[in-house]
């Protein structure tokens, strides 16, 4: 779709960026005129429309037999961005996204630079812009890139609808709509995956709590509004919400049997996720739509657990959603002013991870490849030795790098206290593309990648 709000300045300011792209991108691919530089055909990997392209240009890279190393250098030094990625004011059209993603990129973007990122998520009946109006000049201040898909169902019969399959309205299920914005924003712009911020209002509070805990290694710091982390202590069964007239939530509303299923069963976990992820969470008093009580209880829990790194605040004269837009930009201004200092630890040598489902299963740096609904994984690295705990897995991958551990000495797996393996582990390069195709984080890119069953 064609670029919204674009001035003349806006239009000259892209022209001598794309420019400077260009010339940036020569210089930092140093080995693009050298037998041995990777830098094109992985631009080629990122950049190919379809998997069996994808299958044909990893075949070149590896029959070339870089060393991982290499590998990983030339992933974060030699690749280049489209040299046409649109800069200030847009309405971009994103592959997996049914309707038009909101996006700023600010007039100043230099590709030989990393950005910081906000995904903005919006309430039940809105769009991008409820988040994107109020946050833009905010990001433009600040120097952060701004990207606010839309639901494609946002009428309230949909959305309860499509809760019962994937979770409350945006899902935290593989694939949801925030992480395909992500992926995308990641295959065209030089972006901080160290600084990637998840804001959501409302409905989008949900889904920055749902989002945030079950991908937590993509985030820096989330940032829900008038949310919760379980849906089912507010509104209770879906079957019975679907009562809600069509035309929305109305304040008080509470359905008959809410009390069915509150608490939320084992959801709460949930909040484990946030060791290494810091929240910064805000709610209205006088809230009637989305009741507080579900974010008050959230900031006991966060608080038992010993996670210091986050933040309730709780608003004495708010209600659900403020009209005065300068009051929601006060809180964006808020949330972002906390938030920016935020830095993502990359490979924290201690994780937990609750999967309420049988997707999401990934965790920091292992992957529960066989497990049941409900699954638990502690883990800690210590010196050479990487100690895991399980619930309800079967089967586990462990992901490491050089970082991590000495890989040129023996590294040791204990799985729920019984040792599984104490050996040399060999980097490989098909390894390292692997993690990168995954999430095109250039920062955790893996050579070595274990496959265990778990001891009974």
């Amino acid at each position: 779709m064609p670029n919204r709000h674009r001035t003349p300045a806006a239009t000259l300011a892209a022209t001598i960026v794309a420019a400077c792209a260009i010339a940036v991108g020569a210089g930092v691919r140093a080995d693009d005129g050298k037998k041995d530089g990777f830098g094109p055909l992985l631009d080629q990997l990122r950049d190919a429309a379809s998997a069996e392209a994808r299958d044909e240009v990893r075949a070149r890279i590896l029959k070339k037999r870089p060393k991982p190393e290499a590998l990983i250098d030339a992933i974060r030094e030699e690749t280049t961005l489209p040299a046409d990625a649109a800069i200030g004011v847009q309405s971009v059209d994103v592959p997996g996204a049914d309707r038009p993603v909101e996006l700023f990129v600010p007039e100043t973007y230099d590709p030989a630079k990393r950005w910081p990122v906000v995904i903005g998520l919006h309430g039940t009946g809105g769009d991008g812009e409820q988040i994107f109006t109020p946050a833009v000049t905010l990001c433009r201040e600040k120097g952060f890139i701004l990207v606010c898909p839309t639901l494609p169902d946002p009428d309230i019969d949909s959305a309860m609808a499509k809760a019962k399959k994937t979770g409350f309205g945006w899902g935290d299920h593989d694939g949801n709509l925030a992480l395909i914005a992500l992926d995308w924003l990641l295959r065209r712009y030089r972006v901080d995956t160290d600084r990637v911020y998840l804001l959501g209002v409302s409905q989008g509070g949900y889904g920055a709590w749902g989002i945030g805990t079950c991908f937590a290694w993509r985030w820096a710091a989330i940032l829900p509004y008038a949310g919760g982390i379980d849906y089912r202590e507010n509104f209770g069964n879906l079957d019975l919400i679907q009562r809600i007239p069509k035309g929305g939530i109305p304040p008080g509303f509470a359905p008959p049997g809410v009390g069915e299923l509150a608490g939320g069963g084992r959801r709460r976990d949930l909040l484990k996720n946030l060791l290494n992820t810091p929240a910064f969470f805000v709610h209205g008093a006088k809230d009637s739509v989305v009741k507080p009580d579900g974010d008050r209880k959230s900031a006991e829990e966060i608080r038992a657990l010993g996670y210091e790194d986050c933040r309730y605040v709780e608003k004495p004269d708010w209600g659900h959603v403020p009209k005065d837009i300068t009051e929601i930009a006060g809180l964006v201004d808020d949330m972002l002013g906390w938030a920016e200092k935020k830095i993502r630890p990359t490979n924290p040598d201690r994780i937990i991870h609750f999967a309420p489902r049988r997707d999401g299963r990934r965790a920091w740096w292992i992957d529960l490849d066989e497990a049941d609904e409900g699954a638990l994984v502690t883990a800690r690295i210590k010196g050479s030795l990487v100690e895991i705990q399980t619930e309800e897995v079967e089967r586990l991958t462990v992901h490491l790098d050089g970082d991590m551990v000495n890989l040129r000495k023996k590294v040791k797996i204990a799985v729920n206290g019984k040792p599984v393996l104490a050996k040399k582990l060999k980097p490989k390069a098909e390894h390292v593309l692997e993690t990168w195709e995954r999430d095109w984080d250039d920062r955790r890119l893996y050579p070595v990648r274990v496959t265990l069953d778990v001891p009974e």
